[in-house]
């Protein structure tokens, strides 16, 4: 058998085998279902409606039209489609160092495991929702204001720009601080004034 009739032979094996895996383009999703299914725009124009993308457990994600996709067809049927990876190619967060990790979304917000094993949180909306109790083993700095909407519990003394919150209670019981409850009592109707004198116990 010669080459050429090899290949002629051969021919329906190989186009069913290119078959079986297809890039193409996300055109529309929906993520009501158990399973997210997708329509795509095959390299050859086609329309694929209703693929199912398979996502890691734990992990969901809803990639914007024109994401990139690769999926396969079992048999090589395009009737049998599940997608298998997706991309989106121009809102993925670029420049990461090697190692490093990513969690994006094309609106910005982003949770970036750095390679100094920092872990940097930006978001572009307007806040950072926690619905329970936060625990850390380490200082907590905070460069802006913080506003309360309950009780702050301190188990150790809390300090301000000026001195701390035990320094003010021992003020005002010896009324000898120079910074806190720093005033005057006139000794009399009528002449010169005098610190406070502590009333003795």
């Amino acid at each position: 058998m010669d080459m050429r009739s090899m290949r002629k032979m051969l021919a329906p094996m190989a186009n069913k085998l290119q078959a079986v895996l297809g890039k193409c383009i996300l055109s529309a999703l929906d993520d009501s279902t158990a399973i997210q299914l997708v329509q795509l725009t095959g390299v050859e124009g086609e329309t694929l409606d209703k693929v199912e993308h398979l996502q890691p457990y734990g992990f969901s994600s809803s990639c914007p039209p024109g994401g990139q996709a690769v999926a396969g067809f079992f048999g090589g049927s395009r009737e049998h489609g599940v997608v298998l990876v997706m991309a989106h190619g121009a809102t993925r967060k670029k420049g990461l160092a090697e190692g490093e990790v990513a969690l994006y979304s094309k609106h910005g917000t982003h949770i970036h495991l750095m390679e100094d094993g920092s872990i940097e949180i930006e978001t572009a909306g307007t806040q950072v929702q926690l619905n329970g109790k936060l625990l850390t083993t380490d200082d907590v700095e905070v460069d802006t204001n913080i506003t309360a909407g309950g009780d702050i519990t301190a188990d150790g003394d809390v300090a301000d720009a000026t001195g701390t919150l035990d320094a003010l209670r021992q003020d005002f019981i010896t009324f000898k601080s120079t910074v806190y409850n720093v005033h005057n009592h006139p000794t009399a109707p009528v002449g010169p004034v005098s610190p406070p004198v502590p009333v003795a116990t």
